[in-house]
């Protein structure tokens, strides 16, 4: 005759249980922003990573001295309860861009980490950046062979789909005190394996407590003044098609603006600026983000553009970036 156990029968249903999802496995990632977990596809904006940081020669977390070694710091966290001994992290750097290619990026170097169990750890590596533009696109990723723990496919990318692999894509420039218009050139790419058609979208970012957060993560620092008068205007063009190791990019901030808005005082955009565009699998196209100023813009505000590539078909994201403009 069975045994039916009494609840004062010392029997502890606890033992019973099952563990918790990650206790006995490695679970490796790199946020994608401060709202990110290590769950896929990302959250968006997925290129605001607070966990790539670079830091000048004596300097805080910022752009990177061109000519001068720099640190880039990866935080790599393990959200499982078993240790991850000798993680490798490697990272890149590449041009403003919205995606990324194997022959865009620039390998700049790894190491390994140690990462204890529902913890994080730094990971650090030098870099003397040659001439160029100032901002960079940075990426890191993060692979343990034993017991497998890795990103799933290394001829690729994929920031949004991969919690393994993150990027920090967010450029800090200035409007001089006599500047009107300003033009920010980048790289529209199809980092995927399939051609199509792409949109690219151009828009404000509202200057909401998370977007301000979020901001914050992605470029190190704390960031006060955001503006509350939107730009005058803005406006996306096409450039032509980049070759791989094609030397000349026009991307950062061009020289001379590519076009000078009419006087409008009382004008400003509220609907996104679109362009649609065809890629190959690994193709780069030139792009290029016009804003104007509003004269009614304090000195020192903060205007926040986002760019934002998606599959024209599926309306999934694919890529993007963010344009912080400050008068």
């Amino acid at each position: 005759m069975g045994h039916n156990p009494r609840p004062d029968d010392g029997h502890d249903d606890n033992d019973h249980k099952p563990d918790k999802p990650f206790d006995g496995v490695t679970r490796l990632f790199i946020r994608d922003n401060i709202m990110d977990d290590g769950s896929e596809p990302s959250s968006q904006p997925a290129w605001l990573s607070p966990d790539i940081l670079v830091t000048p020669p004596g300097g805080m977390p910022g752009d990177p001295v061109i000519g001068q070694p720099n640190t880039i710091t990866v935080t790599v966290r393990n959200g499982g309860g078993m240790p991850a001994i000798g993680v490798w992290v490697d990272v890149f750097a590449c041009d403003p861009t919205t995606g990324w290619t194997p022959a865009l990026a620039e390998a700049i170097g790894g190491t390994y980490v140690d990462v204890a169990p529902t913890s994080q750890a730094d990971a650090s590596v030098v870099w003397t950046p040659s001439p160029g533009p100032i901002h960079r696109c940075l990426m890191a990723r993060a692979s343990l062979l034993v017991p497998a723990d890795t990103y799933a496919n290394p001829l690729i990318f994929d920031v949004l789909g991969d919690r393994h692999v993150a990027q920090r894509n967010v450029d800090l420039v200035g409007l001089a005190q006599n500047q009107m218009t300003l033009t920010y050139g980048f790289l529209a790419v199809n980092g995927g394996t399939e051609g199509g058609e792409f949109l690219l979208l151009a828009e404000h970012v509202a200057p909401t407590p998370q977007a301000m957060r979020m901001l914050a993560g992605g470029l190190g620092c704390g960031l006060a003044q955001w503006g509350q008068t939107p730009l005058r205007d803005f406006e996306l063009t096409l450039g032509g098609r980049v070759e791989p190791g094609q030397e000349k990019r026009r991307t950062g901030v061009l020289p001379q603006p590519l076009r000078e808005f009419p006087a409008r005082t009382a004008f400003a955009r509220r609907q996104p600026a679109a362009q649609r565009l065809k890629l190959e699998p690994g193709e780069a196209r030139e792009a290029f983000l016009t804003v104007a100023r509003n004269p009614e813009t304090r000195p020192g505000d903060l205007h926040v553009l986002e760019v934002t590539q998606l599959d024209a078909r599926t309306e999934r994201v694919t890529g993007g970036l963010w344009l912080v403009v400050r008068h």
